[in-house]
């Protein structure tokens, strides 16, 4: 008996060395393992984009975005763009190497009469594609293109403060009945007209005097005309996309 004991004793002890010589192995691999990942600090970050030619940003770092690039551990910011479709973001937390799939949505544009809120107008006279739906609040110059310059509007990023030149192509020498306007009248092309819903018709462009003067172009859509202004007064603003 005492015999049977000794020997079960003797296959426990050679189980329990055996496992703890297994998990100490282990244990080591693991080490090992993080001092890797700890010495090296990096992982590797691709952006699968649908269409393929659309344009990737990380928008918190300086280096530029390509297939495979490495990163520190941390929160990023992925822009994708691309003109005919709806930008998108998407921030995440980068914890090991990563692959990234966005698809975008191809962006309906008006080129017709039709008004339909939360889209863009295309202007097929000008080529120009303009905001549909303006803000009722009003900036003064500088502010004017901070907000044009900021803008995320249709699904699209790209939008500034029209020109002179551009806003002028806004302008009609035939004028509308608007009974929200001062004078009972609007001097802009028809498929704009429901969005002219303020008494004094004042917007700006982002053309100055000359450079660095306290004056820019405006121009009263009420009246069909336009002056140079000074820029710390507060106009309305339509922004004009970026070609």
């Amino acid at each position: 008996m005492p015999v049977v004991v000794f020997l079960l004793m003797l296959v426990g002890a050679i189980i329990f060395f055996s496992n703890s010589e297994e998990n100490l192995e282990k244990n080591i691999r693991n080490v090992k393992q993080s001092e890797v990942v700890n010495h090296t600090g990096l992982y590797s970050l691709t952006i699968d984009v649908t269409p393929s030619d659309a344009r990737v940003f990380i928008t918190n770092i300086k280096p530029k975005y390509h297939d495979g690039i490495k990163l520190k551990q941390g929160f990023y910011t992925i822009k994708v763009v691309k003109k005919g479709y709806e930008t998108q973001k998407k921030s995440f937390q980068l914890k090991s190497n990563q692959k990234i799939k966005i698809i975008l949505k191809k962006l309906k544009v008006i080129t017709n009469q039709k008004i339909s809120k939360g889209h863009v107008w295309k202007d097929n006279e000008s080529g120009l594609v303009w905001q549909l739906n303006i803000s009722k609040k009003t900036y003064n110059w500088d502010r004017a293109k901070e907000y044009c310059h900021n803008l995320n509007f249709g699904g699209y990023s790209t939008w500034k403060l029209p020109t002179k030149k551009e806003l002028l192509t806004l302008m009609t020498k035939k004028s509308y009945k608007n009974r929200d306007s001062n004078v009972g009248k609007t001097h802009i092309k028809k498929p704009l007209l429901k969005s002219m819903k303020m008494e004094w018709q004042t917007f700006w462009s982002a053309t100055e005097e000359e450079k660095n003067s306290p004056n820019a172009w405006n121009i009263y859509f009420d009246y069909g005309s336009g002056e140079y202004y000074d820029k710390s007064n507060d106009n309305y603003v339509r922004c004009v996309m970026v070609k």
